[in-house]
């Protein structure tokens, strides 16, 4: 089923499942981090990807063909990610998923139409790629920051009304200045409307990418007397950040922490000193814990890697291989333009329930998850007390292609 990734090439591995055999293989490239901070976020979409050709292939594959991965390490890097998937390129490949760095799947996608390829990325949250950057060989299984800031920007004007001073640690990249810049005009719009009140931007902290010292983009927000504080530091970036942090009594001294992505990384990392905040995530399963496929992938991940906490980028990458089964099935065929046509419009069953696939900007319709967690002492140190699901038609901007985002 697998074949291997980065620099430890491996070659393609007979598939798992024993009812799709005998025919061609489809296969697909699924470019992810494997190493540097990362890796993480790229373990869970490779786990996620192997549950889901797992299920594919034992239900007899895709129109009666075995599925098989074929994994490449992107190393969170443009360059890298280029090059690895240039090299599925020659070999014949055509589909890929995965990518969570906004900044290589904003390489890799000029790339898949200049060479005829198509790519679905599970992560990366840059505005650019459904819109100035927009081409049609590209699309998103996931929310993107716009709906998912802005739903975060709600809740905090719903719960929070009288934090009215916010400040940010964000990475100084293209996917932190997305998500900042929606949350910040989520903040400008809800505050007003829900609140009844006009808030303040006390403090803007960017950090560099990598960043091992967050010492004084801590002490910056501290004294800017912020009392709301908003981070999409991310990986291991976020675990070193939030651990600097408690030596400040940073979370002591404000209202609420809002972390855009992190999933279950920090309270994973940190245990018992997890602080509480809110964390958005691309699919928590106790929120769709009543879905056959939901719980379905939910056993087999429990099951197979000992984890009682799958992440939302499990989820979504099996939502992308659903979604190319999906297509390939529509269109009785595995050629780019017949799966990119198929692709648009598409709806399609997922572990957060059906989700479409717009086919003007190839953006995804789907629900926002938010999930709350506190430390507890009980075993493992932290638990999920709340969380808010928010459908994805309420807060999806109109689509745009080719133009800039227009943030109101």
């Amino acid at each position: 089923m697998v074949a291997g990734c980065g620099g430890q090439k491996k070659e393609s591995a007979p598939s798992e499942g024993k009812k799709a055999e005998g025919k061609e293989p489809i296969k697909f490239g699924v470019i992810v981090p494997l190493s540097g901070s990362q890796a993480i976020l790229g373990e869970e979409m490779e786990r996620g990807a192997k549950i889901a050709v797992k299920q594919v292939n034992d239900a007899g594959g895709i129109m009666g063909r075995p599925v098989e991965l074929v994994i490449r390490d992107t190393k969170a890097n443009p360059d890298t990610g280029v090059a690895v998937a240039r090299e599925l390129l020659s070999q014949g490949i055509n589909m890929y998923f995965g990518v969570a760095s906004s900044a290589v799947a904003l390489a890799v996608s000029p790339l898949m139409e200049k060479e005829k390829g198509v790519i679905i990325t599970t992560a990366a949250h840059s505005d650019r790629l459904t819109h100035q950057n927009f081409n049609k060989h590209y699309f998103r299984i996931t929310d993107n920051p716009y709906m998912r800031e802005r739903a975060m920007a709600k809740l905090m004007a719903e719960r929070y009304p009288n934090t009215t001073k916010w400040g940010c640690i964000i990475p100084d990249h293209e996917y932190g200045r997305s998500t900042w810049d929606n949350f910040e005009a989520g903040l400008k719009k809800y505050y007003p409307e829900i609140a009844k009140k006009e808030l303040e931007i006390v403090s803007v902290q960017r950090a560099p990418y990598g960043a091992t010292d967050y010492k004084n983009f801590i002490t910056a927000v501290l004294n800017s007397k912020a009392k709301g504080v908003f981070t999409s530091e991310y990986g291991g970036d976020a675990v070193t950040m939030f651990r600097q942090a408690v030596p400040y009594a940073f979370f002591d001294k404000i209202d609420v922490m809002v972390d855009s992505a992190n999933e279950f990384l920090v309270p994973k990392a940190m245990g018992n000193m997890t602080p509480p905040h809110w964390i958005g995530t691309h699919w928590y399963y106790e929120a769709y814990k009543d879905s056959p496929m939901a719980k379905k992938v939910y056993d087999e991940y429990v099951k197979e890697y000992k984890d009682k906490y799958p992440t939302g980028w499990v989820g979504e990458a099996h939502s992308a291989l659903m979604a190319y089964k999906a297509a390939i099935e529509k269109a009785k065929a595995t050629d780019t333009d017949a799966v990119i046509k198929a692709l648009e419009g598409l709806t399609f069953d997922s572990v957060s329930g059906k989700r479409t696939i717009r086919a003007e900007d190839h953006q995804t319709i789907k629900d926002v998850n938010i999930i709350h967690v506190v430390p507890v002492k009980e075993e493992p140190g932290w638990k999920v007390d709340e969380f808010k699901v928010y459908k994805g038609d309420d807060l999806i901007e109109p689509p745009s292609p080719g133009k800039p985002l227009k943030l109101e």
